[in-house]
């Protein structure tokens, strides 16, 4: 067994990695086999599961971590990509994170530009700029200043 420590998205995880000399198995196998071998040492079946199940559930929350992480960023660009493409559809700009909307910036019918700010959203007390990704029409802005939103959310409409 290897020890290694793992930083996520700042938090630190100390992980066991297992060499299997050149065998190839899936986590949920390994998995069960470690909960079988503790069970059979400690003797107790409730102790065992918990205690093999430990360690793969930190590993796995800690590349489930960094998953999550990188999958948002991903999710958001793909959409932004694909409706690049079509420059005569409708573009959703989403809230990247949580937030509170301090300023517009455009209004509806506003002529934008690829990275002209569209508004300022507050998240974590940190002013981040949200800017149109390709030159269009605000069609729509279905948030005022001061609202809260959520990560996803649609904060604006180009055309």
């Amino acid at each position: 067994m290897k020890r290694f420590r793992v930083t996520v998205n700042g938090t630190s995880y100390e992980v066991e990695v297992e060499e299997l000399n050149g065998q190839l198995d899936t986590a949920e196998g390994a998995g069960r086999r470690q909960e079988a071998a503790a069970a059979s040492s400690s003797g107790s079946s409730e102790s065992g599961p918990r205690g093999g199940s430990g360690g793969p559930s930190a590993a796995g929350a800690g590349a489930g971590g960094g998953g999550g992480a990188a999958a948002e960023p991903k999710a958001a660009q793909p959409a932004a990509g694909g409706a690049q493409s079509g420059s005569e559809t409708e573009l959703p700009i989403t809230a990247p994170m949580p937030g509170t909307i301090l300023k517009l910036q455009a209004a509806v019918g506003d002529s934008v530009s690829a990275g002209d700010v569209i508004m300022v959203l507050e998240a974590m007390k940190m002013e981040n700029e949200i800017t149109a990704p390709r030159a269009g029409v605000v069609k729509a802005i279905p948030v005022a200043s001061g609202a809260t939103v959520g990560a996803g959310e649609v904060l604006a409409v180009l055309s």
